[in-house]
């Protein structure tokens, strides 16, 4: 897997649950670089479709993970524990969100997918603060969360901030 550049990059805050739970995804390119690769992950899942594959799902198993209902496939880590008869629980590496998938929509991550650029998600938490949004409501990012969790601004999905990632915490 990649390491995110040392640097300063244009980020979106997302997936947020609480301030000790939330992701920073990269948005540096403006999203060309995830939609390629989003493109060939589907080839992947579509290339692997009559192809007898071993089962993929032990916990932090890099996956293919394909959605039929909206015909996209992510790049996911497999999180324990599972079901693996009814689903499979997965984590997106590029969006930081935990998703169900059957068993059969899930395919070996093939290392040229998985290197070509580093997880676009960063699991993130504020340090010192409380367990919920409210508790911190006092800060500009919290009030801005709250906004976006509770539905009141219906025109945006997502925080961007810069985020300066020093050469210690950019390895994933």
């Amino acid at each position: 897997m990649n390491t995110i550049p040392t640097g300063r990059h244009l980020c979106a805050c997302t997936n947020f649950k609480s301030p000790r739970s939330f992701h920073v995804q990269l948005r540096d390119d403006g999203g060309s670089g995830l939609r390629m690769l989003t493109k060939d992950l589907i080839k992947h899942h579509r290339s692997m479709q009559n192809v007898e594959i071993q089962p993929v799902l032990q916990p932090g198993r890099l996956v293919c993970a394909f959605q039929p209902d909206t015909g996209l496939a992510y790049r996911a880590r497999v999180l324990p524990p599972n079901n693996y008869l009814s689903s499979v629980s997965v984590e997106t590496l590029d969006f930081g969100e935990q998703l169900e998938f059957s068993a059969a929509d899930l395919t070996p991550l093939p290392d040229e997918l998985a290197d070509r650029m580093p997880p676009q998600a960063v699991h993130c938490r504020l340090a010192g603060l409380g367990n919920s949004w409210p508790e911190v409501a006092s800060s500009s990012l919290a009030e801005r969360m709250l906004e976006l969790e509770s539905g009141a601004d219906e025109e945006a999905d997502d925080v961007k901030l810069w985020v300066e990632f020093p050469a210690a915490a950019a390895e994933t």
